[in-house]
């Protein structure tokens, strides 16, 4: 499979061609609540005795944001779908959410003892994970992790290098105070969701995985 980065671009901007105004909703309840886990956090930090149990809610809180995200965007690409409701169901996942999170930054720990390099590498290695939970909510936790490395196989570098396409769009949202937010967040999902469909249908296509993997 040829990585098109570009291709996988241009069809989330044509996804989100008129449509920013549905995808605000979700938009703006995911930054108020990264700001108030951030506020959170922040205050925290000067209470010892507490910060430990806050800081596992806002993990909680925030793996559970991250899968009903992933599960909105999947039903977008997928269905053509921009309804709420798409991101209420996704917080039904709450508990693949959390332990998804848990069991990846378990393992980029242990990687990350060898250097920070093994650790970005196995986070790479891990990106789909959520995305086929999402995709797939009977799927277990691990074996989400064992299709995840499988599809990524031979694609890091072009993962890699997508993410840190994206710099650019963090700058200017930065700059302006967060409200390009409203459009670059949408557009870097929507990417990231037709990349996903990109790496599962070459791993399925050439016998990497098959169909009754992902069952």
């Amino acid at each position: 499979m040829v990585f098109d980065r570009k291709k996988y671009k241009t069809d989330a901007k044509l996804q989100l061609k008129g449509n920013v105004g549905k995808f605000l909703p979700v938009v703006l309840i995911t930054f108020i609540l990264i700001i108030i886990l951030n506020f959170i956090e922040l205050i925290a930090k000067d209470v010892n005795y507490i910060y430990l149990l806050t800081f596992i809610v806002i993990v909680m809180i925030s793996s559970i944001l991250k899968i009903a995200n992933i599960y909105y965007f999947l039903q977008v690409v997928k269905n053509n779908n921009i309804k709420f409701d798409n991101f209420l169901d996704g917080m039904n996942l709450w508990l693949k959410g959390i332990l998804s999170t848990l069991w990846q930054s378990l393992w980029i720990t242990i990687w990350s003892f060898f250097f920070i390099i093994p650790g970005i590498i196995k986070s790479i290695a891990y990106s789909q994970m959520d995305l086929i939970i999402a995709d797939n909510p009977n799927i277990s936790v691990p074996k989400a992790m064992k299709l995840s490395m499988a599809m990524t196989k031979g694609y890091k570098s072009e993962l890699f290098i997508l993410s840190l396409s994206f710099l650019g769009w963090f700058i200017l949202g930065t700059l302006t105070c967060g409200i390009a937010f409203v459009w670059i967040y949408p557009y870097i999902q929507l990417t990231y969701t037709n990349t996903y469909f990109a790496l599962k249908r070459n791993a399925l296509t050439t016998g990497i995985l098959q169909t009754h993997d992902f069952n």
